[in-house]
């Protein structure tokens, strides 16, 4: 029935991010590695949402994709219009194209259904989303890009009475937060 394209599906899955990132903008690096979408299509279809007026980009070290207005006024129908048509059949995008629609008993089927999917569409809002996907994909405390402390720290690995280092010492760890201590093992 009706499939989503991978455009329609990257451009939700870049708002979600973008609305669920606590830090107000975030890279387009940042939410092609988050979500797994490759750069340069996410490049692509974000300028598509910048362009639809659904996000906003700029520059810099601070710059990033940012909603261009706040999550909750905006909708799933915005999103997927903003790239795409979300059309239950070719009939509909373009009725004027269709030479059997006069004579087409499906076509008012099609066009109740589609009233009624753009109505559900429109009903689910980029805020619920979002709340929802920090819940699925929580963050450390201050995780927005930035903010010191909040990317995970690579620990010093411990070494033994000499002072040898195994080989993978050391681990990632979200949660540290102190300084890391180094000890070369001449105490």
């Amino acid at each position: 029935m009706l499939e989503l394209t991978k455009k329609a599906d990257y451009a939700l899955r870049t708002m979600i991010e973008v609305a669920a990132s606590e830090g107000g903008s975030l890279s387009t690096a940042e939410v092609a590695e988050r979500e797994d979408i490759p750069y340069q299509f996410l490049r692509k279809v974000a300028q598509e949402l910048v362009a639809a007026g659904l996000l906003t980009s700029s520059r810099g070290v601070r710059g990033g994709l940012a909603l261009a207005h706040p999550a909750q006024t905006i909708s799933l129908l915005e999103i997927v219009r903003a790239v795409d048509e979300p059309a239950l059949s070719r009939c509909l995008i373009d009725p004027a194209a269709c030479n059997r629609r006069s004579r087409c008993v499906i076509y008012p089927v099609w066009r109740r259904l589609q009233r009624e999917l753009e109505r559900a569409m429109e009903s689910v809002l980029l805020s619920d989303l979002a709340e929802r996907h920090r819940i699925v994909f929580p963050r450390p405390a201050g995780a927005a890009r930035g903010v010191p402390g909040s990317q995970p720290v690579r620990t010093a690995p411990k070494g033994d009475s000499k002072g040898h280092i195994s080989k993978g010492a050391g681990r990632t760890s979200p949660q540290h937060r102190g300084p890391i201590t180094v000890r070369d093992g001449s105490s």
